[in-house]
């Protein structure tokens, strides 16, 4: 009982472990292992006991669990687990609220209903509940937090919108200075979101640094308006962290602001011209250009320039307004200087910077005002007769006092420039004088005269001629001449010594001395044996001489000439010397003997002697002859000059065996010539001359294949030598090819069969041999050779057999085929049993073959169809002969339906479509086809073409293996259609073809930056223009199709100073603020037309310039500068200046009249003076009088001409003169007084009397002087 309860426990808890098994299943297994067990026992356990519920439980009350964002739907989240110890349960999950985005299914698992985004929710908790499956169900509950964590995917985002910043800066500003900050914000957290700043584009030359983490940028190093006039545009990137980096990007526009720190500078530190040396004064050199380095607005000023140095003998003017260099005093190359090096400054009015200073070079270029001079009137050289053509007799040179190379160019002529008798030439450049063709002093002209003139190549084309004189000088220049080349002489052997035998003469061309000549014998006179005379030149022997010790001699003459550098030449004298007959002839051998064979050819050789003679010629020459011994005329010598004994017979050993014949020998000298005898001896030699004969001329025989040893037949031959020699003997032997398959009795003659012979072999049935009797001669054997011909009968025992196991044949599908192959078998044997019959045994299933019983020929009696039917049958035939019982043999046939060409390409689809940028690069594959063909070899090889296209084909271009469709020219979306439809034609081998369309449609690319219609708009508008007054309107052009990239937005780039302003979106300029013709009068504005395309990194631009001309508007009055008082005596005449009054006028006068001041006078007697309207200066009108008026008051009144006016007073102050003499008030006085008055009492007053300004009053009184009556007279004049 342990023992069952035991197992129930396993079983339960295995149970538990699956709990998909049934319950029932287990008791059913424990029933069994009971009974099994403990037969006696059978417990039984009810259905109640085991389906008491309990509750199922989770393995957690609380899940946590991290999920990254952007996950993908149905992402696993989490899996719960519980427990139930009621193993049938079935056990339902489900999520509580707050689970929306979630699903769970009867398993546990929890999985994502959707992507999240931690940035929208960043956690989720929710209570998922289980429920068990009994009708009363248990339900538990656990918490689920899903924390979502972050993923990088937020870039970090500027606080600017638009993303960009802008900061102006003093050129001036120090480093290190904040420039300003930036700032960036991530959405993601963690290092997600921190951010690191980076300046990434813009700032080329390290001019500017940002702190990495706090986007604060520093300036670092100096700025300068002059080089960066449109200031920075810095692209700043801000970077997070994440583990894949994101980034945005903002715009910093940094603009400088000019201050005054640059003084002037030239446009170009050096300056150089060129100027002839006859230039007039005035001319015009060149103009310097100097500006201001300031180039911001108010910081420019003019610029006075003048030479500082290098101006020598004042040569030079510089205009000191325009920089304009000119000519002061003559110039002259060749006198004065050719170059100057000035120094020129340009100081900037109204500044303290110091001057600028540039070089000036002027090189003062030559003219051709110096005519050449030969430096003698006359020249005299040597000329050796034997100069060569080409050489150089003498230069003459003339001298150009011109610098200038081109202008010394002289050209050098003879004069006159033809003479057909001048053997010279002349170097037209170098004055070279060059031997034409040789002179020669023989000829009897030793000297020449020749005028050569020397010309400027240049204009005016002076010259100078001059005398040249060649004398010839004579010179040893001609070799001896020897009349001929090669002399010949002859003589005797033996002739006396000193006897005449040949002269060499020879000539000298040279006279005098250098003309006369001596001869010796310089070669070949080996032991003194010849000797020449050197005067007359007569060669002679000095020696008696001997033919046979050396029959010729080669003397080499030499003829000399007395020259200083003597002159030889040398001929050669071939000396013969004569034989004469004082030699016999004499046999090499007395006596020769030679062996001949019997039957000899007739003519041939028998034998050959020779003899020699000392002598030459006839003396030598030898004749040959038979003098004794043939008796039967035999032999014979057939040229008597050789000595060659030939037979005249054919030798018969039977008749005569040895002859002795006597030659003899005689030379050809005079008087019957020498002579000398020999013996000859010839013997004769038997020979075998008989052959065997056969008794019969042919011979024929017939025996049964398959014998070894079978009689044939006999052969027989006798030979005619007889049996008394061994010559007469005679033996037998077969010859021939098949020779071998025969024996023959070499004695008997008998002929039989020396293997099996199968007469259907490859050897026939019929052998020809041939048969040899042959003597037994020890050497070169007799023989007569007779054919045999041998007939093999035939037995049947042979079965047909095919010319090949196997053939092959190929035919065309859809068609019929007569007789397309022919099988062929053989049987060797004769007869009925060598015929043969064919039939098709197996592999014609589809019955498309038949082959012809006799013949073997096969044909196809139905159209095959390679595609339907299939492509290759094999076929078995058989051949069969008509023995009984008749043998057979087998072959196969492989038959290949050749494909024909009977179906058309297939594209997979109808039409193909493709979209191409623009911008895409020549060759970029656009669309690619495919075309299948069910025909197969040459017919499925296809080949793809472009067929047609709208509206042209040109821009692509097909792979015609491939398929690839590329473009092969530049595409514009602006210019050429935005959709192509091309037709490509698939083409098979055999040419069959198919067809599919190809749309392409052209997408825009922002390749084109906006044009403005004009690269210079010109206006001019009034000063004092209203705010927002129209001023002009540009235009640009983008040549972009698309809505975006063609969109085109406006913008002042610089120039505009506030003044003006641009509509982004029309490009019309109007006033920002109102012009001020007398703050400035020209704007120069550089307008940018930027186009829209996205992203704006791909945005282009196109910059044009807007000049504006502030014209004048008369806003301004006339200023005088305050009052006037002015002094004038009153002895000035009409005419004389009295002062200058002046008023300014802000007004432009250049322009127009509204700054022109023109000047009046007004008040009381005003008409005494006159004022210049123009210059405002104010002279005596009338003649003025102090007396009559000392002092004026008038107003001057100065008007513009736009009639504003205003007022000056002016005092004038008359200044006496002496112009009056004293007068006395009366003309006669009379006074009475008393005498004896005391002194110095007062007689009478005559007094005061008219006088001028500033003299002294003089009084005159009558005194009495001392008490006495004296009278007295006192003036004064002051």
């Amino acid at each position: 009982m342990q023992t069952t309860m035991y197992l129930l426990y396993l079983l339960t808890l295995y149970a538990r472990m699956k709990q998909r098994v049934c319950l029932w299943k287990v008791l059913l297994w424990t029933q069994m292992l009971i009974s099994a067990i403990v037969p006696s026992v059978v417990a039984f356990v009810s259905d109640e006991q085991l389906q008491v519920n309990h509750p199922p439980t989770f393995l957690k009350s609380f899940y946590f669990v991290e999920l990254s964002e952007n996950n993908n739907i149905g992402d696993l989240v989490l899996q719960v687990t519980t427990r139930d110890v009621n193993w049938n349960d079935t056990l339902t999950y489900t999520l509580a609220t707050g689970s929306a985005d979630f699903t769970i299914d009867s398993n546990g698992q929890i999985r994502a209903k959707k992507a999240f985004d931690r940035e929208a929710t960043s956690s989720y908790e929710f209570a998922v509940e289980v429920s068990d499956g009994i009708d009363r169900p248990f339900t538990v509950q656990a918490t689920v937090r899903v924390q979502i964590s972050d993923v990088n995917d937020n870039k970090p985002n500027f606080r600017n919108t638009p993303y960009t910043y802008s900061v102006t800066l003093p050129e001036n500003s120090n480093t290190s200075v904040e420039v300003l900050t930036v700032e960036a914000t991530d959405a993601d957290v963690g290092t997600n979101s921190f951010i690191q700043y980076r300046i990434v584009d813009g700032d080329a030359d390290g001019s500017f640094k940002i702190s990495l983490y706090g986007g604060t940028i520093t300036l670092e190093k100096s700025l300068d308006y002059e080089s960066k006039p449109n200031g920075y545009v810095l692209r700043v990137q801000a970077t997070d962290l994440g583990a894949v980096p994101l980034s945005s990007i903002v715009s910093v526009n940094v603009h400088i602001a000019d201050v005054d720190d640059q003084g002037p500078k030239f446009s170009q530190p050096l300056y150089s011209a060129s100027v002839n040396e006859d230039l007039s004064i005035g001319f015009s050199v060149l103009t310097v250009s100097a500006f201001d380095q300031d180039k911001g607005s108010g910081q420019n000023h003019a610029v006075s320039y003048s030479i500082k140095s290098g101006n020598v003998g004042s040569a030079f003017e510089l205009d000191p307004m325009t920089g304009e260099l000119r000519v002061k005093n003559t110039l002259d190359r060749e006198k004065k200087q050719g170059s100057y090096s000035l120094i020129v400054e340009a100081s900037e009015l109204g500044s303290n910077h110091p001057p600028a200073s540039a070089k000036v070079d002027i090189v003062v270029l030559d003219v051709n005002d110096n005519p050449p001079v030969f430096p003698k009137h006359r020249y005299s050289v040597g000329l050796p007769e034997n100069a060569q053509a080409g050489v150089v007799v003498t230069r003459v040179t003339a001298e150009d006092n011109d610098v200038d190379a081109t202008n010394k160019l002289l050209k050098y002529e003879f004069n006159p420039p033809s003479d057909s008798k001048r053997p010279f030439l002349i170097d037209t450049e170098r004055g070279d004088i060059i031997l034409k063709s040789p002179v020669d002093y023989e000829s009897g002209i030793t000297s020449y005269t020749v005028q050569v003139t020397a010309t400027n190549l240049l204009p005016p084309q002076a010259s100078d001629t001059v005398t040249v004189v060649v004398k010839v000088v004579d010179i040893n220049d001609n070799n001896p001449v020897f009349q001929s080349n090669v002399f010949a002489g002859n003589q005797d052997e033996g002739t006396a010594a000193h006897t005449f035998i040949v002269k060499a003469l020879a000539s000298d061309a040279d006279s005098g001395t250098f003309g006369k000549l001596t001869y010796s014998i310089v070669a070949g006179n080996d032991g003194d044996r010849f000797e020449i005379n050197s005067t007359t030149a007569a060669i002679s022997n000095k020696k008696i001489l001997d033919r046979e010790e050396q029959d010729s001699y080669t003397l080499t003459v030499q003829a000399e000439d007395a020259g200083p550098h003597r002159r030889v030449a040398q001929a050669t004298v071939n000396i013969v010397v004569n034989d004469i007959n004082d030699n016999a002839p004499i046999f090499t051998d007395k006596s020769v003997t030679v062996n001949v064979d019997e039957n000899n050819r007739i003519n041939a050789q028998v034998a050959s002697i020779s003899a020699t003679d000392a002598d030459s010629g006839t003396n030598s020459a030898l004749t040959y002859s038979i003098s004794a011994g043939d008796t039967l005329n035999a032999f014979q010598i057939t040229d008597p000059s050789k000595g060659i004994v030939t037979s005249r017979i054919s030798l018969d050993y039977e008749k005569t065996k040895t002859y002795s014949l006597k030659i003899a020998v005689r030379d050809g000298g005079s008087n019957g010539g020498k002579a000398d005898t020999a013996t000859l001896i010839v013997n004769v030699v038997n020979q075998n001359d008989n052959a065997p004969v056969f008794t019969s001329s042919s011979y024929n025989f017939s025996v049964y294949e398959n014998q070894i040893n079978g009689v044939v037949g006999s052969v027989s031959a006798t030979d005619a030598d007889g049996s008394s020699f061994k010559f007469g003997k005679v033996s037998y032997r077969l010859y021939g090819h098949y020779s071998a398959r025969f024996n023959i009795d070499s004695t008997t003659g008998q002929i039989t069969t020396a293997e099996l012979i199968d007469r259907e072999d490859k050897f026939g049935d019929v052998y020809s041999l041939l048969v040899v009797a042959e003597d037994n001669a020890a050497t070169q054997r007799r023989r007569t050779i007779e054919t045999v011909t041998i007939h093999i009968l035939d037995q049947n025992d042979n079965s047909p057999t095919f010319s090949s196991p196997s053939y092959s044949a190929s035919i065309s599908e859809e068609s019929l085929h007569p007789d397309f192959l022919t099988v062929a078998a053989t049987d060797p044997d004769k007869g009925t049993s060598g015929k043969v019959t064919y039939s098709i045994v197996t592999g014609n299933d589809d019955s498309l073959f038949s082959i012809n019983a006799e013949t073997g020929s096969l044909s196809a009696t139905t159209k095959p169809d390679r595609e339907g039917l299939g492509d290759r049958y094999t076929l078995t035939i058989k051949a069969s002969d008509g023995g009984s019982p008749a043998k057979t043999d087998t072959a196969t046939v492989a038959i290949s339906i050749r494909d024909i060409n009977d179906n058309n390409p297939v594209f997979d689809l109808l039409t193909y479509r493709s979209t191409v940028n623009e911008n895409d690069a020549i060759g970029n594959e656009v669309v690619r086809v495919r075309a299948t063909e069910k025909d197969v070899g040459l017919s499925a090889t296809i080949t793809y073409s472009i067929t047609a296209g709208s509206p042209s084909t040109r821009k692509f271009s097909v792979d015609t293996g491939t398929g690839s469709i590329t473009t092969r020219g530049t595409i514009d979306y602006e210019s050429d259609p935005h959709f192509y439809t091309l037709t490509v034609t698939a083409t098979d081998g055999m040419g069959r073809q198919g067809n599919c369309s190809v749309v392409v449609e052209i997408t825009d690319y922002n390749d084109n930056a906006p044009t403005f219609t004009r690269s210079v708009y010109t206006t001019s508008i009034p000063e004092n223009l209203p705010t927002l007054s129209f001023v002009l309107s540009v235009s640009a052009i983008d040549k972009d199709a698309s809505s975006i990239n063609s969109a085109v937005g406006y913008s002042i780039l610089a120039g505009a100073d506030d003044v003006f302003t641009i509509d982004s979106a029309t490009g019309n300029i109007s006033v920002l603020t109102p012009p001020d013709y007398e703050v400035k009068k020209f704007y120069s504005l550089d307008v940018q037309a930027q186009d829209q395309a996205s992203p704006a990194s791909a945005r282009q631009t196109g910059v044009s310039r807007v000049e504006i001309t502030i014209t004048d508007v008369n806003d301004n009055t006339p200023t005088f500068g305050g009052s006037y008082f002015f002094n004038v005596a009153e002895s000035a005449t009409v005419g004389v200046l009295v002062g200058v009054v002046s008023a300014s006028d802000l007004d432009d006068p250049s322009v127009d009249e509204n700054g022109v001041v023109k000047y009046t006078l007004t008040g009381s007697n005003a008409d005494d003076f006159s004022i210049g309207s123009s210059t405002g200066h104010i002279a005596v009108a009338q003649s003025l009088d102090y007396e009559a008026r000392s002092s004026y008051e008038l107003t001057a009144i100065a008007t513009d001409g736009g009639g504003l006016t205003s007022s000056s007073s002016v005092k004038i102050s008359v200044i006496d003169v002496n112009d009056n003499s004293p007068k006395f008030t009366q003309i006669n006085y009379s006074v009475d007084i008393d005498e004896n008055l005391p002194r110095g009492h007062t007689v009478v007053q005559v007094g005061p009397w008219f006088r001028d300004v500033g003299e002294t009053v003089g009084y005159g009184s009558v005194r009495c002087p001392r008490m006495k009556k004296t009278r007295s007279n006192k003036s004064r004049i002051v």
